[in-house]
């Protein structure tokens, strides 16, 4: 097993508690990437619609019962396997931690957010994309974010990457638009920068940068 901590040296954005957030542990083996998420997922997101399927979801301040618009932050791995628990609930816990740090700041800067977060081995667009349309209708989400880290085997990457959707209604119709807003970082996948990862300071870092986004 290897202790990962997202975030290299020399890029972390020093802020009290950060280093002490939740550190994830990952298998050393990291199994390909279902190709369906490296061609079709901002496609599919844009495509597919509602229905229901329970998830944990946690509300972050300002309290949900304010109703105002929120933002649904949503933590999933890629690297699912089908003959390694342990590794499998690695990638859970080191995508939890990174969502979980971005909706937080979310709500540090007054933005209402919601996190919802899957299990690495729910892989099925069909069933992802209704559970976060039905999570956004209930708490009158506008936005949701997209927060996840995982290995890109054909590349031989290591992959952290924040993405925003519009959520779009219609009548009685909601679907999730075309992506307004992408910050992709890519690290050789070697073990020295395995170690050197902690996904509650990275999480920090990208939504620093969606918060500075132009036009926001």
């Amino acid at each position: 097993m290897v202790t990962i901590n997202f975030v290299f040296e020399g890029q972390l954005h020093h802020r009290a508690g950060v280093m002490a957030c939740i550190r994830g542990v990952c298998g050393a083996r990291h199994p390909r990437e279902p190709g369906i998420w490296s061609t079709c997922v901002a496609s599919a997101l844009a495509l597919l619609w509602m229905t229901a399927l329970p998830v944990a979801a946690q509300a972050t301040a300002p309290a949900a019962s304010s109703r105002a618009a929120c933002t649904l932050v949503f933590g999933h791995g890629r690297n699912a396997a089908a003959d390694d628990d342990a590794a499998n609930k690695s990638w859970d816990k080191v995508n939890q931690a990174f969502a979980s740090v971005v909706a937080t700041e979310l709500g540090a800067q007054g933005l209402r957010s919601v996190r919802i977060s899957l299990p690495v081995t729910v892989s099925d667009l069909a069933v992802i994309v209704p559970a976060l349309l039905e999570h956004a209708e209930r708490e009158g989400c506008t936005r949701i974010v997209e927060a996840t880290l995982f290995v890109n085997e054909d590349d031989d990457v290591l992959v952290a990457r924040l993405r925003a959707y519009p959520v779009q209604r219609s009548g009685t119709s909601t679907r999730i638009g075309q992506s307004d807003y992408s910050h992709q970082q890519e690290y050789p996948n070697t073990q020295r920068n395995r170690d050197r990862l902690v996904p509650a300071a990275l999480g920090l870092n990208f939504a620093t940068a969606y918060l500075s986004r132009p036009g926001r």
